[in-house]
């Protein structure tokens, strides 16, 4: 059961990650984040151009975190979401590179706020957080929140368990920075990021559904394009860990009855809330 949650607690996730632009901002990003060499016969940017890009992808912070949120959404549904149709091994392996795009993309953004950033931590945890404090400010909401973000996202891709925890307080702590910043921030992406994360991970390791739960409400109370998928994710991961029946029927009619329109990120949460509701039997212990 609890293999099952991760899964489909990580496509909640998407539902958030995703939201950015669908495509690089220009075709020189697209190459410089995949890694692919541009054409020999092409024509070099003007150098006042390119002067203006960060990491080469954008002309601002904003257009920047667009781009690293959209890789890290489309990475992780490849990931958890595999083609059905016999080309499961090559969408996993789309889905890993995409996600390690996302998160050298969020390192150079990191870095461009100051030179001194060191993604590898040499100097550990604590050196980071004093970086942190002193490069990038609750004014780079965008940097804190796209990077947490990206940080998340390369765990389900990472090669190594052992690197993957060793991340997870640098995700955590960017994420509750942006949080701290602007909970509001791209529709309450932080706290719904940050909730189903403490309502997914074990108590034993750290977990606090309790904790989670109460930001995931908070969050969903603002409304917004995530309200829904917020309510999705304190259901299948809070309610289901704290296995308290009646909070996820409660919190499944809500998101089944709410007036949703064409919203896409709503109708997905509709999707999803119509499966959790078919496999409550399985989910929940007998009393």
């Amino acid at each position: 059961m609890l293999r099952r949650s991760i899964a489909t607690g990580f496509v909640v996730l998407c539902l958030g990650c995703g939201a950015g632009p669908q495509k690089p901002s220009s075709e020189v990003g697209k190459k410089a984040v995949s890694g692919s060499q541009p054409a020999a016969a092409a024509e070099p940017a003007p150098a006042a151009a390119v002067a203006k890009l960060i990491c080469e992808v954008g002309e601002s912070e904003r257009e920047v975190a667009d781009e690293i949120l959209a890789r890290s959404g489309n990475g992780l549904l490849w990931l958890v979401m595999p083609d059905e149709q016999g080309r499961a091994e090559r969408s996993r392996t789309r889905g890993a590179e995409e996600v390690r795009a996302a998160r050298r993309l969020a390192e150079c953004l990191l870095k461009h706020h100051d030179a001194g950033f060191d993604p590898e931590q040499s100097e550990g945890f604590e050196k980071f957080e004093a970086w942190l404090d002193t490069h990038v400010g609750p004014e780079h909401g965008e940097t804190l929140l796209s990077a947490g973000a990206a940080y998340f996202a390369s765990l389900l891709g990472a090669t190594s368990g052992i690197d993957a925890m060793l991340d997870v307080p640098t995700a955590r702590l960017l994420l509750e920075r942006a949080v701290a910043a602007d909970p509001r921030l791209r529709d309450g992406l932080g706290p719904l990021i940050l909730g189903a994360y403490t309502c997914w991970m074990p108590k034993p390791l750290g977990g606090a559904p309790e904790t989670g739960l109460a930001m995931l409400r908070q969050a969903a109370s603002h409304g917004g394009d995530l309200a829904l998928p917020m309510k999705v994710a304190a259901a299948e991961l809070c309610a289901f860990n704290l296995q308290d029946r009646a909070l996820f029927d409660q919190l499944i009619a809500e998101v089944l009855a709410a007036e949703v329109g064409a919203a896409p990120f709503a109708m997905i949460a509709q999707d999803r809330a119509e499966s959790l509701r078919d496999e409550a039997d399985d989910m929940f212990l007998e009393d």
